[in-house]
């Protein structure tokens, strides 16, 4: 009696190398010397396109003979198991303050040349992150998950994305002045332009102030003279910074010509 052994493969891989056991052999005979020569065929139908189940396996003569037996046959099973796909949750950037971009995944381990829409695959994963509008410049995790998927060949497997969230930025814009010639230089100012999430300076967590400059002294001609706007001491872990230049106007002063008091007398 031959007995097809049970075999186990999953969904897409080749069949496996069947096998049998043996039994019923007289005069305390095995298989290496009861005479018996050859080797059984076996057929199946699984194929590497079978889909999860269990499928018979049946052992015919083949090339067996002996002189002293005759065979029987019992069929065993092939069991197809799931096949698994990976969904890998995609990386993300966006930068502070800005809304979420749209989260996505790519799936990869279909068999037999299958692809998303001809695979059977049902139902969409689940794509999450932590990270909003307010969170703060870092790396986060991008989470997948089983959604609404579901498959009669796959099972799953789930891999993280990383969300970058990256500097939003911040205009420094040196204020426009004026003065009069001969006059020492106003102070300089700048504005801030850019915050998010309702933020301003004193809010944002921002340090430091800007370094602001101009070439115009006390005795700079009238003329329009830059105003330089540079980093200085700023810095913030949420904004980066550009800056714009204004003017410095440098103005006329102003004469005043007053006529000297004269006498004369009557008539002269």
């Amino acid at each position: 009696t031959l007995t097809v052994e049970n075999k186990n493969k999953i969904y897409g891989e080749a069949n496996p190398d069947f096998s049998v056991s043996y039994s019923g052999f007289q005069n305390n005979e095995i298989l290496a010397n009861s005479g018996v020569t050859g080797t059984p065929a076996y057929s199946t139908l699984a194929t590497i396109s079978s889909g999860v189940g269990e499928y018979p396996v049946s052992a015919n003569l083949g090339s067996l003979a002996a002189k002293n037996y005759d065979f029987a046959f019992v069929t065993g099973k092939l069991a197809i198991g799931k096949a698994t796909l990976t969904v890998s949750a995609q990386d993300a950037t966006k930068k502070y303050g800005d809304l979420n971009p749209v989260l996505a995944a790519s799936i990869t381990g279909f068999v037999n040349n299958e692809t998303l829409a001809s695979s059977g695959l049902k139902g969409q994963p689940a794509v999450s992150t932590q990270v909003n509008a307010f969170t703060p410049v870092g790396t986060y995790d991008i989470e997948a998950g089983i959604g609404s998927m579901s498959s009669d060949n796959y099972t799953f497997a789930f891999e993280k994305g990383k969300f970058a969230v990256t500097k939003a930025t911040v205009v420094v814009i040196a204020d426009n002045q004026s003065k009069v010639y001969g006059t020492q230089n106003p102070v300089l100012t700048a504005t801030f332009s850019g915050f998010m999430n309702g933020e301003d300076f004193g809010t944002s967590g921002m340090s430091g102030q800007p370094d602001l400059t101009t070439d115009a002294t006390v005795a700079s001609k009238v003329d329009l003279y830059t105003i330089y706007a540079r980093k200085g001491s700023l810095s913030s872990n949420n904004y980066d910074f550009i800056f714009k230049n204004g003017t410095l106007v440098v103005r006329r002063a102003t004469i005043t010509v007053t006529a000297d008091a004269k006498r004369k007398i009557y008539g002269s």
